[in-house]
């Protein structure tokens, strides 16, 4: 079996000119056009040598004035050498193409994901459109959301929101600091709201902020600006944990983490989906053999209302494929139990096996943010949305 080498990626920026030679530039980290409102993301898989990028490029390109970026590491083989000439290259599945500048203004509005930070220790992300940002869970310190929310380029006080999926320390964690400072709107069932209170999370918050509490039912549909959220039930040991799919335009976003299986109803939620994100949260043979973790913890990650294992996501992820599923986003992934390499190798193999290896697949980390996933444009028209104070109940 071959072994992915993380330890140093390079990056083939191949600058694309009609009649012009081709050449092709090696650094040791990408360079960050993933950030750019004008990268449009090719759900390509990409299986070739570094002579074949160049003949993927020509065909991609058509003689635009573009560049093509793509990320390819080294695949060492079970010996694990460290030979530079022993090893095969593969290109990583994501491929961007970046406009000019000049052209920025020729693209519509994008409908995009950044994982600012997933894994046991905390999670959330950020689901930007043409009209609006808000985040999916504060589950980082409100200094390291702020922090990171500037590498993409947003402020805090831009927020038009944060959506809560339950209320577990590593999804809540920096809610108290960062809406005390910036008075963010908190999208909520009910019973996590009085989870959280309950809890003494917001007991330092004036009590004028009870008025930005944005309580919907669970299994309700809403729309924030121009994005339309609907919302679903998953099974987890927490009061009443959610699910989202968001919708823009026409291209769609599913978001399950924290859950102990898929029932019939999620699954029939996230088919009209382009992107997913799915928690990959353990290995089950790390699980069991790990020696910190008592026995009633084991069991109750892989109960029902647990978490999903790397096998389980996969399973859910190929019951996707007849669908529109064209990105595989892995989040959650525990500290001590699992690996990436281990995640995508799953997913990876799932993909192969079902011949969908044009899928991407990414794993989101703990420590630094994801590229910007463009899932779509959405209309720069004006928009209607729902949310209005009558609909939600201001707790």
């Amino acid at each position: 079996m071959r072994a992915t080498l993380h330890s140093d990626f390079y990056a083939a920026r191949l600058n694309i000119f009609a009649g012009a030679r081709w050449r092709g530039l090696r650094s040791k980290r990408p360079p960050p056009v993933f950030g750019s409102a004008s990268c449009h993301t090719l759900n390509s898989k990409l299986h070739a040598e570094k002579r074949g990028l160049f003949a993927l490029a020509r065909n991609f390109a058509g003689g635009t004035n573009r560049v093509l970026l793509v990320r390819y590491r080294p695949i060492a083989s079970a010996t694990n050498t460290k030979n530079e000439n022993d090893k095969n290259w593969r290109a990583d599945p994501l491929v961007s193409v970046c406009a000019r500048s000049s052209d920025a203004a020729n693209l519509g509005p994008v409908f995009s994901l950044t994982m600012l930070g997933s894994g046991s220790a905390g999670n959330s992300a950020l689901v930007a459109s043409g009209h609006c940002k808000m985040l999916v869970d504060g589950g980082l310190s409100a200094r390291q959301l702020v922090l990171r929310l500037a590498q993409c380029g947003v402020t805090p006080k831009q927020l038009d929101g944060v959506l809560l999926t339950h209320e577990h320390g590593d999804h809540v964690c920096g809610l108290e600091v960062l809406c005390r400072k910036f008075d963010l709107p908190i999208y909520c069932n009910a019973l996590t709201a009085e989870a959280i209170r309950c809890d003494g999370l917001f007991e330092r918050v004036p009590k004028a902020f009870g008025t930005n509490w944005r309580i919907f039912r669970t299994g309700s549909e809403f729309s924030i600006c121009d994005v339309t959220v609907q919302t679903f039930p998953v099974p987890h040991d927490a009061v009443d944990p959610l699910g989202f799919a968001f919708h823009a335009g026409s291209s769609g976003l599913g978001f399950i983490t924290d859950l102990g299986y898929a029932t019939k109803m999620i699954v029939e939620r996230l088919r009209e989906v382009q992107t997913l994100v799915i928690e990959t949260n353990h290995d089950e043979k790390l699980l069991q053999n790990d020696p910190h973790r008592p026995w009633p913890v084991k069991q109750r990650i892989q109960s029902r209302h647990g978490h999903l294992s790397n096998t389980a996501a996969v399973s859910v992820i190929e019951e996707l494929l007849p669908g529109k599923i064209e990105r595989i986003v892995l989040g959650h992934l525990s500290r001590d139990c699992n690996r990436a390499e281990l995640a995508l190798g799953a997913a990876h193999a799932s993909l192969a096996k079902c011949g969908r290896i044009d899928v991407e697949v990414y794993c989101a980390t703990q420590s630094e943010i994801s590229p910007r996933f463009r899932i779509g444009e959405t209309n720069s028209d004006p928009f209607q949305s729902t949310f209005e104070n009558a609909f939600f109940q201001i707790a």
